[in-house]
């Protein structure tokens, strides 16, 4: 069932298609959880602006979502990008 959900996923999330720097923000977030764009450095990113310039794609992709907590913007993976890397798929741009 896993080896069929990969294939799926794989399909749906077309993480092959993304940028190295996409690939890199995403691997971030999953491994070092939740960010808020002040964090931008974490990301290795020189800005805040560049920060949000970065995630928008991947917010209209649907691999990131934004929430709010007060005035604080909180960016983290979805949920399907989640099963996707627990099904094996990986943002590694080698596989």
């Amino acid at each position: 069932g896993r080896v069929f959900l990969k294939e799926i996923l794989g399909q749906q999330l077309n993480l092959f298609a993304l940028k190295s720097k996409e690939r890199e923000i995403l691997d971030s977030i999953n491994v070092g959880g939740p960010i808020r764009p002040k964090e931008y450095e974490r990301l290795k990113l020189k800005s805040m602006v560049e920060f949000t310039n970065r995630a928008r794609p991947l917010l209209e992709k649907n691999l990131l979502r934004k929430t709010i907590e007060g005035n604080a913007a909180i960016y983290d993976i979805t949920g399907i990008v989640r099963l996707g890397l627990y099904a094996g798929l990986s943002l590694s741009e080698k596989d």
